[in-house]
This record gives C-alpha cells, structure tokens and sequence, in this order.
C-alpha cells in the first residue's frame, strides 16, 4: 500500500510538470470562500505569533494544474475551513523576482523555490511555525486528499506516523 502510495504521487507529480507546459497567463484569482493567502513575510510572522502551520503553494504563472488547485481544492469548503483553524496560507511563485525573508537570508520568490529543490508545479509544502519543512507534496492533490493531508498535520499525527501511512488509513 506505501509503494501504492508513492507511485499515486509520482505519477501526479510527472503528470502536473507536463501539463503546466502550457501558456503562460496572469496570476489565478482566488475564487469568493477560498484560502486566504498572505504575503510570503506576512504568513511567517502570523505563523509564528498564532503558533499555526505554514501551508505553502508553489505555483507558477503558466501552469495549469495549479489553477485547478486555486479553482477547485483551495475552495473546497473541508479545506478552507481547516486552513483557517490550524494553518496560515502563502503562495510562492517560483517564476518571481520578489523578496522575501526566509530565516535571516533574504531571497528572490524564484531563489526560495530552489532552495528547497522543487522543480514541479504545483508543490505543496508543509512548514511548522518555525518555518522547519515538514513535508512537500508535488504535483495536483484533490480536494479530499487535501483536507486529509491538512487533518494530518492538525492533529499531530505527523509527529508520530509517515503521511504515505497515515493517507492509505483514510481511504
């Protein structure tokens, strides 16, 4: 089931860097009852001070899969409701000039985004309050594997279980 798991995300992940081959277009809207995204600094002091989560979106301009993602995951009800309770939300645009502030080094959006080596988009990364990586996702993630995703990481099970387990219990 782990190395069903694996495969699942691989595959998504393969799947999401050809597709975002696309055209390039404008930064996607958030739709009304989405997430509610702050700015990269803006996220890492309320994270720190709330002592929530840091859900980050590593997008690109021209990539499909992550509109689909700000279209249909980011506003499902499930999941706006748990990113509100236990999670500050940012988005990262990999492609963008941008500083921003990342434990005492400054970096463009697009320097970030190497930093920790992501490479596909869309790639969800998980950080603790301290700004600590937790997890990253590549690829699309449905909205209910999503609100599992996020369920993992709220009620502590991270701490104690791999998300390839904790998921393959969900379904």
């Amino acid at each position: 089931m782990k190395k069903l798991a694996l495969l699942v995300i691989v595959s998504l992940a393969m799947l999401s860097s050809i597709s975002c081959a696309g055209n390039k277009k404008e930064k996607p809207k958030a739709a009304a009852g989405s997430v509610a995204w702050l700015a990269w600094d803006q996220a890492m002091a309320a994270a720190q001070s709330e002592g929530k989560f840091i859900a980050v979106d590593v997008y690109t301009d021209w990539c499909k899969w992550c509109k689909v993602m700000d279209e249909k995951t980011y506003a499902d009800p499930a999941v706006t409701g748990l990113m509100k309770e236990s999670f500050v939300a940012v988005k990262l645009n990999a492609e963008s000039a941008n500083p921003v502030n990342f434990q005492g080094k400054t970096y463009t959006e697009m320097d970030l985004a190497r930093s920790f080596n992501i490479s596909g988009y869309p790639t969800t990364m998980f950080l603790a309050s301290d700004g600590t990586v937790l997890e990253t996702i590549p690829g699309y993630i449905e909205a209910p594997v999503f609100k599992n995703i996020l369920d993992y990481f709220a009620s502590n099970s991270y701490k104690n279980t791999n998300l390839d387990q904790y998921l393959s219990g969900k379904q």
